[in-house]
């Protein structure tokens, strides 16, 4: 199986993890622009997603050549953030030259009372000088357009895995560095509760009792500090593995 475009998936996906109870919704559509729902999914973590997304597809495609799907992105409070719409193909049947044509989720009708946003390339004028009579004209030779082979499906989609993981990778990151600053307070906080106990005797029973749970709170968050390091270096090493694998398959 093949995708149309990998990347306003992973996009999609991307934009997806990042937004707290977000779910997507595929739908194929048929020839007459008529839209049947085929799944739903809560989109969690980025990998789940894009593997469910994938077995998704598998089924709507089932033995057929093609099959056209539409795939949103929707909010927690289920108003619809954006879309796309791409094409599916058996592995042996996909057109080599066919890497692009996703479209975002827009109405047709809304897509063609718009100014086009399509960016339309021409060549340069022809520009008619005078000249002596009996001096030769000199033609320019067209430059030849350089085509590029659309990537294989297997680096493609370690590619598309690699992206994911450097996402998880970049989130995991953040958290650390939130943990690392509550421990941060926590400490500073746990230090000013003892000098207070110190300098307060009638407090220090209750400035005890807030230094006791600091420290507690402390050992929780240096645990979760411990725990976020190890899944990333896992992270880390997962993404080298993937990357080294991909290399083999293009050397």
């Amino acid at each position: 199986m093949r995708w149309q475009d990998e990347t306003p998936i992973t996009e999609l996906i991307v934009e997806g993890v990042n937004l707290e109870g977000a779910y997507l919704t595929v739908a194929r559509v048929g020839g007459d622009r008529k839209e049947a729902q085929i799944g739903s999914q809560p989109i969690d973590d980025a990998l789940d997603a894009r593997e469910w997304l994938d077995g998704v597809a598998v089924g709507a495609l089932g033995a057929g050549s093609d099959v056209r799907l539409r795939i949103r992105l929707w909010n927690v409070d289920r108003a619809p953030i954006r879309g796309i719409t791409t094409r599916v193909w058996p592995e042996a049947d996909a057109p080599a030259d066919e890497t692009s044509g996703w479209k975002d989720d827009d109405d047709e009708e809304a897509a063609s009372a718009a100014p086009s946003k399509q960016l339309v390339v021409q060549g340069p004028a022809t520009i008619t000088k005078a000249r002596p009579h009996g001096v030769p004209v000199r033609r320019e030779r067209p430059v030849a357009t350089p085509t590029y082979a659309a990537p294989c499906p297997t680096c493609a989609s370690a590619s598309t895995t690699v992206a994911l993981l450097q996402s998880r990778i970049a989130e995991l990151s953040a958290m650390l560095g939130t943990a690392q600053t509550a421990v941060r307070d926590a400490q500073r906080d746990a230090r000013s509760a003892e000098e207070a106990a110190r300098s307060k005797g009638r407090r220090a029973k209750e400035v005890e009792t807030e230094a006791t749970r600091l420290r507690a709170e402390n050992a929780e968050l240096l645990n979760a500090v411990r725990r976020l390091r190890r899944e990333n270096l896992e992270l880390n090493e997962g993404a080298a593995e993937i990357l080294a694998a991909a290399s083999r398959f293009t050397a």
